[in-house]
């Protein structure tokens, strides 16, 4: 019952936050003549990436499996980030469609808006900071967001089993667009937000 009512009060937390909240300069464009943007339909390659809790991370699990993938600004860290607010809906995601085969990773985009990557040590420290349930991918050099024509953090995509990137959200993106979008992949009704379930 608590942990119903925590979900509860930090969705709407999140839609309040995005109706009222200011644009934030993290939230913009942060190459507007970067080319295209992410690729819809496109099928990705499988890479495997460093996590910063240590270990590695398939972007094409085995079996295949769903991915909802975020890139992220963890650095610098602040509790008034779109991408701090993003990493909570991420983890409701997790928490609900996990037991339905739905993967949850995040990659560091830091690196798009400061130009240099940052330390591991200082990642760890924000993955924990953060209380991620999910990996936190290192993206040293920032080829992650290059392949992916991401411009924006935070930015989410969402992955078939087949590694097709069937849907993508740039900037802020409230849970309830994310829940349909993932019901629209995970074959549950149209535009519906599952119910929230007591435990």
């Amino acid at each position: 019952m608590k942990s119903t009512r925590l979900l509860y009060f930090v969705l709407v937390f999140a839609m309040s936050f995005a109706l009222v909240a200011p644009s934030h300069p993290q939230a913009r464009s942060m190459a507007p003549d970067a080319g295209p943007s992410i690729l819809v339909h496109q099928r990705i390659r499988d890479r495997i990436y460093p996590t910063v809790r240590g270990g590695t991370f398939h972007l094409m699990a085995s079996p295949h499996r769903p991915l909802l993938l975020a890139f992220l600004q963890v650095l610098p860290d602040s509790a008034a980030t779109p991408s701090r607010s993003e990493a909570l809906f991420l983890q409701s995601m997790e928490h609900q469609y996990a037991a339905r085969g739905l993967r949850v990773a995040a990659i560091d985009g830091s690196s798009m808006v400061s130009h240099r990557s940052p330390f591991h040590d200082d990642l760890l420290n924000a993955s924990y900071d953060w209380h991620l349930t999910f990996p936190l991918l290192e993206d040293h050099n920032g080829s992650a967001a290059h392949e992916f024509h991401v411009r924006t953090v935070p930015t989410v995509v969402l992955i078939d089993d087949t590694g097709i990137i069937v849907q993508a959200w740039e900037g802020f993106t409230p849970p309830a667009l994310l829940a349909q979008g993932i019901e629209r992949l995970l074959g549950g009704p149209l535009g519906r937000v599952p119910e929230l379930t007591t435990k």
